[in-house]
């Protein structure tokens, strides 16, 4: 057993040796004139050059499969892999990027809608591609196939098995049946990606002086060919093929001076040759040209776009690219514009092709999609590789894989002129990918040195960052208590580190990992669960204060100074990679959605909720995304307090998504519930008290009708009736908001049985929607008048009798009288009003006087808190929580008196209380709770080193 432990383990570790040792120049022939063993060695060297070739145009095809899923056209990126594995399903080597590529797709599908059948789906593939990554890296091992000028053979698929792994981890950690054994399986994975990311972290660092070397190579060879040939010439790149000369090997092939070569680069003569008949050698040129003109057009950003213009564009000319507009300081105003234009009218993105599954019909609308047209249209072709390379038979069947040489370069000529473009993410120029240096950033000119970067590299590169940026960030989310544990075992997260490697690969990747991390950092900002508070911020530095934004979205690097100044005020860049990314991908309500948080979380609700309104859901071919941009909208319905609308979108979730049914059933009678009482208020007028009356009576009995039906699709409910109800995915355990509203049904209950001549719906107390939405996020992104109305609902419950607080709505309105447990609710929730209206004092008056003493005795002290489960238990560290937040704004509101370390301090010291409250074990919305005490924590802590 410790034999094949040791043997596993000793795939997963990287070696010293440099990969330019594998590949060795060779005589042809001997001594006496004869062929001899170097002849053997030299087609050999070739074969694996034609293996090497077939590997990155692998991960060029599985990073174009990705793209469309980005671009919500995941069946065209299925299909293209399925052709691919069909291609290599017979084949002696291996492709363990191809079902990497399929679980990737299949996770963002399951962490999008937490469908059971989805995971299960993703957590099969992710394990194949755990095997076959670490096939993969055999077969390199021992074939000595060198794919990187810097790293020895197999590093690319030791990222692709620690990336699968992570990703496998995860989905095992959310499925439906996580119980003891399987969550120790997902942080057994967990453990062995950390590890196994940690040591190409490690190398990378390593590596930067020979990738630096080897780039200024490549540079200064381009330097060469243009001067030589001039600008228009057609670049043909060697960088994905290390050992590869093109020029002497099509001068060796042909016998003669570099007439040929010369010919060749400049698009001319031996192209209209027969491809049968050309050597060996500049076959395998032709199909290095069309790997790369693949990666160019992916780093472009044209290969899934269906707006180009194909007879005139071209992408080496700079001024075509969509990346590579001109740089513009962005203002304090331009910051916080809208995405659209200045009218606030957004441009929806061109209709996709009618048929998105059927790729073979669809018109090829790229270059990359004309590219591999083909490969969507050919028969499954069987390719027959012996154990050793015998280069008459792998070279045919090898490049059976590739499309004709002369006819892709035909058909392709009209698009590639000369050479320029945005390069992709790499250690160079100083710059680290992984460290960052103080140098700084660059915009890729013309002739960019990151054009030389290969497929492989910027894969390994990127991956790494992604990956164990993912691991460090989730790492330091996880609660005190369990991180302590973790970190004896070896798992030790960073958030700091975390979020620097998302932003870099962010910023500076065009690729699936790019993406990826923009999404983390996105959910990390701008999602429903406050992951990091940016509400702690030093006078001077906030959003409204910075006039100079710099421009990230086409920057190539970024230096540790740059990237500090991101990290500052987050919210004034992300919106900069959304709109890049929306321009690349428009077919994908993923990123209006994403756009759309951004906008509400600047307060802009309007704008934000007509960005989901103009986009017709008919069109989304995701149903993940469906869901998720409903919802989002509903919610935004909500706090602008249009009740119908909200409600009529968290009913249609109920065919939609299967997230927790009860809860979108509980959401819609909350609002029709709200819709009431805003009637009997009089805060919607009515031409006469008839239909007033009338108004009342239809919002009661669809809030009735809908909060009784909720219990029924929430798993383990004495009234479920549903096959599939409850839980992630709708699976039999209850999720935390699922125990959230059986409590408030049963707390309605039960006042129901002390009045029972009481209308069903006069039994809530505080407004439920009104709760719901702090969960949100929903004061923080309300206007003044959103804000205004909201105190007035409140006030539906409140007692008149008791002189606490009460804004200017007159009498009581509810007919039962209110409890000890609502009134702290709603004077807890009037308080967050009031400090978003900016009457802090006012607010922080409720917390002291009328919440706090509630559940504390004395100060406060973290030794008194009291803490009891009986009522809203997420309640009590929440307030304690949210008076640090008071303490703050009052302590950052005195100018030029206002003490840092102070601050810190006693904000601190609220934050410690809320720890204590809230570390009690298990209690419903517990985790939500305690993330959003950590993540502040961790920003005062952040915030008091930066005086120290």
């Amino acid at each position: 057993m410790f034999k094949g432990l040791r043997k596993k383990a000793s795939l997963l570790s990287l070696t010293s040796t440099t990969s330019n040792e594998s590949i060795k120049p060779v005589d042809s022939v001997g001594s006496n004139g004869s062929p001899s063993a170097g002849s053997d060695n030299s087609n050999r060297n070739h074969g694996n050059l034609v293996k090497v070739l077939k590997q990155v145009r692998d991960f060029e095809v599985a990073l174009q499969s990705m793209d469309y899923l980005l671009d919500d056209r995941a069946p065209v990126g299925v299909e293209l892999l399925k052709v691919e594995e069909r291609k290599s399903k017979n084949a002696d080597q291996p492709a363990a990027i191809l079902p990497l590529a399929l679980g990737v797709m299949e996770f963002i599908e399951a962490t999008l809608g937490f469908e059971p059948e989805v995971m299960n789906k993703a957590h099969y593939t992710l394990s194949e591609a755990e095997t076959a990554s670490l096939n993969n890296q055999k077969y390199n091992v021992k074939h000595k196939l060198v794919t990187s000028h810097i790293y020895p053979p197999g590093t690319e698929f030791q990222v692709t098995y620690a990336e699968s792994t992570l990703l496998n981890a995860l989905v095992m950690l959310l499925r439906e049946n996580n119980g003891m054994v399987e969550s120790a399986k997902a942080l057994f994975k967990l453990r062995k990606a950390y590890y196994a990311l940690d040591a190409i972290y490690k190398k990378i660092k390593e590596s930067e002086p020979a990738f630096k070397r080897n780039l200024a190579k490549f540079t200064s060879e381009a330097a060469t060919r243009e001067k030589l040939h001039g600008s228009s010439t057609k670049s043909v790149s060697t960088v994905d093929l290390p050992g590869f000369n093109p020029s002497d090997a099509v001068c060796a092939a042909a016998g003669v001076a570099p007439g040929i070569g010369a010919a060749l680069s400049a698009g001319t003569g031996s192209a209209a040759s027969s491809t049968s008949s050309l050597p060996d050698d500049i076959k395998l040129m032709r199909d290095l040209e069309a790997v790369y003109q693949m990666r160019k057009t992916r780093i472009e950003g044209t290969m899934v776009s269906s707006d180009i213009d194909e007879d005139s564009i071209n992408l080496f000319s700079s001024t075509t690219s969509s990346l590579n507009s001109s740089r513009t300081a962005l203002s304090k105003k331009s910051s916080s514009q809208s995405f659209g234009n200045s009218q606030g009218n957004t441009t929806i993105a061109a209709p996709r092709p009618s048929t998105p599954g059927a790729a073979g019909n669809v018109r090829p609308s790229s270059p990359m999609q004309m590219l591999n047209s083909r490969f969507l249209k050919e028969k499954e072709t069987d390719t027959n590789e012996e154990e050793e390379v015998d280069t008459s038979d792998d070279d045919v069947d090898d490049r059976a894989s590739f499309a004709s040489a002369e006819d892709e370069l035909a058909t392709s000529q009209k698009f590639f002129g000369d050479s320029g473009t945005l390069p992709v993410p790499t250690i160079n120029d100083g710059e680290s990918v992984v460290s960052g240096s103080p140098q700084a950033s660059q915009i890729a000119p013309a002739h960019s040195n990151h054009l030389h970067v290969s497929t492989v590299d910027e894969f390994i590169h990127s991956g790494v960052q992604l990956c164990f940026g993912i691991l460090q960030v989730v790492l330091s989310l996880i609660p005190p208590t369990i991180g302590k544990v973790l970190s004896i075992v070896g798992f030790k997260g960073d958030r700091d580190t975390g979020l620097r490697m998302l932003w870099r690969t962010a910023i500076t990747s065009r690729n699936i990992h790019g993406e990826l991390a923009l999404l983390c950092l996105l959910v990390f900002y701008d999602g429903p669960v406050q992951f990091v508070d940016v509400g702690y911020q030093f006078p001077g530095h906030e959003d409204s204060n910075v006039t100079n934004v710099l421009a990230i979205d086409n920057l190539t690097s970024i230096s540790d100074k740059e990237l500090e100044l991101v990290l500052q005020n987050p919210s004034l860049y992300t919106p900069q990679l959304t709109t890049k990314a929306r321009k690349h991908f428009p077919h994908n309500a993923l990123w209006l959605l994403q756009e759309s948080r951004i906008l509400a979380s600047k307060g802009d609700l309007e704008t934000a909720s007509r960005l989901m309104q103009d986009f017709p859901t008919d069109k989304i071919q995701m149903q993940q995304i469906e869901a998720l941009l409903v919802f989002d909208r509903a919610m935004l319905f909500a706090f602008k307090h249009e009740f119908d609308e909200a409600a009529r979108d968290f009913i249609a979730l109920i065919d939609i998504n299967s997230w927790s049914k009860g809860v979108y059933l509980y959401m819609a009678a909350c609002c029709y519930l709200s819709k009431m009482r805003m009637y009997k208020m009089g805060l919607i007028s009515t031409k006469d008290e008839d239909e007033r009356k009338q108004m009342i009576q239809k919002y009661m009995k669809l809030a009735e009708k809908y909060f009784k039906l909720a219990p029924t699709y929430v798993a383990g409910h004495a009234n479920s009736t549903n096959v599939k109800t409850g839980g992630i995915g709708g699976n039999k355990k209850q999720m935390p908001f699922d125990k959230f509203l059986l409590r408030k049904i049963a707390t309605v209950d039960a006042e129901m049985k002390k009045n029972p001549n009481s209308e069903y719906c006069d039994c809530f107390g505080t407004a439920p929607m009104h709760e719901l939405m702090y969960f949100w996020n929903g004061y923080n992104r309300m206007t003044a008048k959103e804000l205004d109305l909201s105190l007035k609902l409140l006030d539906y419950s409140a007692d008149e009798n008791i002189s606490d607080w009460k804004s200017s709505t007159g009498d009581q309105c509810s007919n039962l009288q209110e409890t000890k447990y609502e009134r702290t609710i709603r004077l807890f929730l009037q308080a967050i009003v009031l400090r978003s209206k900016g009457q802090v004092s006012d607010g922080m008056s409720l917390l002291d006087k009328f919440v706090i003493p509630q559940f504390t005795e004395g100060s406060a002290s973290v030794s008194e808190v009291k803490f009891t489960r009986n009522y809203s238990p997420y309640l009590y560290p929440t307030v304690l929580y949210e008076r640090s937040m008071f303490e703050w704004l009052l302590e950052t509101a005195k100018g030029e008196k206002f003490d840092g370390r102070r601050a810190c301090k006693e904000s601190m010291e609220w934050l410690r209380r809320a720890e204590v409250a809230g570390n009690v074990g298990d209690y419903e919305l517990s985790n939500r709770t305690g993330m959003r005490i950590k993540a502040a924590i961790d920003r005062i802590d952040s915030l008091s080193h930066s005086k120290e």
